[in-house]
């Protein structure tokens, strides 16, 4: 980890300890007051840190200190604001200062000592740090830790990666809330409030101060000295990389608003010996609503993807137009070679995908979704029409709101140890099936009790299970439960069929299964079971308050979204998820 810190710390040196052209200071009453001299003293000043960093290792992020070079380049600014090297300088150590606050290392050690946990791997991480995983540590995006290093990082965000960010997509699955860890943590709040009041600051001053460095001629030189490889040849890193810079940091910070926005704190501790309820999840609670504060959380992640689509533009006019080449790290001509790229994956030129992703983010776009139909092995396309300007600019103050009425009450679930199996057969079952058009069908019908004597009866299929079905599994698991009794024994009695049918009525056979297992707990949890109010899929259709989601789906109605678009019926709903 150290090597990675120090890796990305050296190259922020680079950046700040160069050799800088820039236009003539503008003609006024009072000229600008030349601080070259005290951004040369500020990079001295780094330049002894990242000596000491490799002449001893830190033992923690509170070691690495880059005060006294930061203080250096804020003194300068306060001389001359518009100085591009300060301003570079004090927004690259403005960002490294982050190892300095007391919040972020408080929250850094619990999150270590958190995911050190043998149990933490039980659970799935948030998608929105992975996210930001992406962003920080992707060499194929183009990026490495934020810093442009091809021509890749001018591939606009795609629409799909947009709508990662939604957070309609991070709802915690159901059953994803039970026992999955056994010791207590940190809240996601405490991410949440890092993010707030730590890094979204320190992001948001880098932007300002790059906003001061492009567009003034200015550049920084790389020597092969400061790469530590006097074989490498020198790098001149102008307005393209500090466009893509900027590009980069709006993306994070659109990200980081995303992050923020909605309340995700869910009492996981209060569950681990199988206490409390799940309120949390109903309608009304705090679970999923706006946070105190960030109403304009989401309208701000809106314009900063716009900001990265304007500054990949910038990037990409500056290259267009740069005459001076000689020791550029990115060329033209590498991005004529990733179009070409492009061209044969896609069909897009850069400006293409910028000018579409720009639509994207302000207009109605339509969106192909591809899905996956198991039982035939084959993908399905459909198309719909999405509007994410409507959705980042006017979220939702609940996201709970946008469901149908539902309830919800807790379950315990119970992992057994087999220390047996007791007994295991099989008999032939006939039954009729009747149907209204000819096609292929199935149905799945299980029932099954554990020693406590929890039954718990499962039907899948596209038709409904035959009562001869449910009558000869039924009298099957009635006859196993009073020869061996419950106390000790798992026992499960089922029977599935498939096949194609003719419209009518089809007499048909198969074989009807059960096993009993003698068992023992070896654990136990709670999860929640969600009910809707409507008991019948028609009435679930007509109950969604708000199929366009905000917006996002414009003009869709819940029939239009269930039943064309994921090919939904009466079969394939349950009133009761639990999931």
């Amino acid at each position: 980890m150290f090597k990675k810190i120090l890796n990305l710390m050296l190259i922020c040196l680079a950046l700040v300890a160069v050799n800088c052209e820039g236009d003539e200071p503008p003609v006024g009453d009072e000229p600008p007051v030349d601080v070259t001299q005290d951004v040369e003293d500020a990079n001295d000043a780094l330049e002894d840190i990242f000596d000491d960093l490799y002449d001893s290792e830190p033992e923690s992020l509170e070691d690495i200190d880059f005060s006294a070079a930061n203080d250096l380049y804020q003194a300068a600014l306060s001389k001359n604001p518009d100085d591009p090297g300060a301003n570079f300088g004090a927004g690259v150590t403005g960002l490294l200062m982050v190892t300095q606050d007391s919040d972020f290392n408080e929250a850094l050690e619990d999150w270590e000592e958190y995911i050190d946990d043998e149990d933490f791997y039980d659970m799935n991480p948030p998608e929105e740090f992975s996210q930001l995983g992406k962003i920080t540590g992707s060499q194929e995006s183009g990026y490495f830790y934020g810093l442009p290093q091809s021509a890749n990082a001018f591939r606009a965000p795609s629409v799909a990666s947009i709508l990662d960010l939604l957070p309609i997509k991070k709802t915690p699955r159901i059953k994803s809330v039970g026992l999955a860890k056994t010791t207590s943590g940190p809240e996601l709040e405490s991410i949440q409030n890092v993010i707030e009041n730590v890094f979204l600051p320190k992001i948001s001053y880098s932007i300002a101060r790059l906003a001061k460095v492009v567009g003034n001629g200015f550049t920084f030189k790389i020597t092969p000295t400061m790469m530590g490889d006097e074989e490498q040849d020198a790098i001149v890193l102008d307005d393209t990389e500090f466009y893509l810079t900027k590009a980069f940091l709006h993306s994070l910070r659109a990200t980081c608003y995303a992050i923020i926005t909605y309340n995700v704190n869910v009492p996981y501790y209060d569950w681990e010996n199988g206490d409390g309820d799940f309120e949390i999840f109903e309608q009304g609670s705090d679970f999923l609503t706006i946070r105190d504060g960030q109403e304009n959380s989401l309208p701000n992640a809106h314009d900063n993807l716009n900001s990265v689509v304007s500054c990949l533009n910038s990037a990409l006019d500056f290259l267009k137009n740069d005459n001076d080449i000689s020791d550029d790290l990115i060329l033209y001509a590498d991005v004529q070679e990733l179009e070409t790229e492009m061209d044969e994956e896609i069909g897009y030129t850069i400006q293409e995908m910028l000018d579409e992703t720009e639509s994207a983010l302000n207009n109605d776009t339509d969106v192909t979704v591809t899905f996956i139909d198991w039982e035939w092995e084959n993908e399905i396309e459909k198309t719909a029409t999405v509007n994410i300007k409507n959705f980042l600019t006017s979220p939702p103050d609940d996201l709970k709101g946008l469901l149908p009425d539902y309830s919800v009450e807790k379950e315990t679930w119970y992992d057994w140890d087999l220390l047996g199996e007791i007994e295991y057969g099989s008999d032939n079952i006939s039954f009729d099936i009747t149907v209204d058009e000819s096609d292929s069908y199935s149905f799945d019908y299980r029932k099954k009790v554990d020693p406590y004597g929890n039954v718990d009866i499962d039907t899948w299929g596209d038709i409904n299970v035959p009562q001869d079905v449910i009558a000869a599994v039924d009298a099957k698991f009635d006859e196993l439960t009073f020869e061996y009794g419950t106390s000790t024994y798992l026992i499960s009695v089922s029977a599935w069929w498939g096949g194609y049918l003719n419209a009518g009525t089809t007499y048909a056979n198969d074989y009807m299964y059960w096993q009993v297992d003698e068992v023992s707990e070896h654990g136990s949890g709670i999860y929640p079971i969600i009910t809707w109010d409507a008991e019948t899929f028609e009435e679930w259709l007509n109950d969604w308050p708000d199929p366009t989601f905000s917006g996002l789906l414009p003009g869709m109605t819940a029939n239009e979204l269930f039943v064309e678009i994921f090919e939904m019926d009466e079969n394939d709903w349950q009133q009761e998820l639990d999931d």
